[in-house]
């Protein structure tokens, strides 16, 4: 049994027993907490030139899109007949996002973001029927959020982002919350680099008689944007 995509092509088969700890949506906050910590050095050393007439938040605002990719981290929380049949797995995805800051001070910013995800089907093996309308199982996200941003100086920014996220399945879908923390780093005009961690939570559905999910993902995500 093969999916188009894969989201799920590197399960283990449903039998077996072993799985890696669930991670919870805690992860970005603590991951967003260790950020901060490292580029607070940077805030203290502000690059702020005197020259320069714009606050550090002005180079951050506006609109930007980019694009990137990273390691996928999904885990259909299963269960087959009320018994639990968690499988995790790890895969590629590839991502695409617009964002709009708006300025509220010389640091801070608000602002939403929209954005795509995509890699390979969720095809587990042997956890749904051949001959199930979810035997190829499409891994696309799609999700829209705020965000909080704070400009530590005119090169490094900090946010975090919270909001709705869905996942199709066939003929069917998830809809869940989206928790992320991240960096921004200018490199050149207009140019920047970002990097997050981002969790998802799905709700619980019965999709065939026996079986009932509850699918979560973590990423660990780069891109490369560009603030207009």
């Amino acid at each position: 049994m093969k999916g188009r995509n894969g989201f799920f092509s590197s399960f283990p088969p449903a039998g077996r027993k072993g799985e890696m700890p669930a991670m919870t949506a805690a992860v970005p906050a603590m991951v967003l907490a260790g950020m901060i910590a490292f580029a607070g050095p940077l805030a203290a050393q502000d690059t702020h030139n005197r020259d320069d007439k714009h606050p550090p938040s002005w180079h951050f605002s506006g609109y930007s899109v980019g694009a990137g990719g990273g390691s996928f981290n999904p885990s259909l929380g299963a269960r087959r007949n009320g018994r639990p049949a968690r499988i995790p797995a790890q895969n590629g995805e590839g991502w695409v996002f617009v964002n709009y800051n708006h300025r509220l001070n010389d640091r801070w910013m608000i602002g939403i973001d929209a954005e795509g995800s995509f890699s390979r089907d969720l095809d587990p093996q042997g956890l749904i029927p051949q001959e199930s309308f979810l035997s190829g199982l499409f891994n696309g996200t799609g999700s829209i959020g705020l965000r909080a941003q704070y400009a530590y100086n005119r090169h490094v920014a900090g946010y975090l982002r919270a909001g709705w996220t869905r996942i199709a399945v066939e003929d069917t879908g998830f809809s869940g919350g989206r928790l992320a923390a991240g960096l921004e780093v200018r490199v050149l005009l207009g140019f920047a680099l970002r990097f997050e961690v981002m969790h998802d939570e799905y709700v619980s559905k019965r999709v065939t008689p026996e079986l009932r999910l509850r699918p979560s993902a973590t990423s660990f995500r780069g891109g490369v944007l560009y603030r207009f």
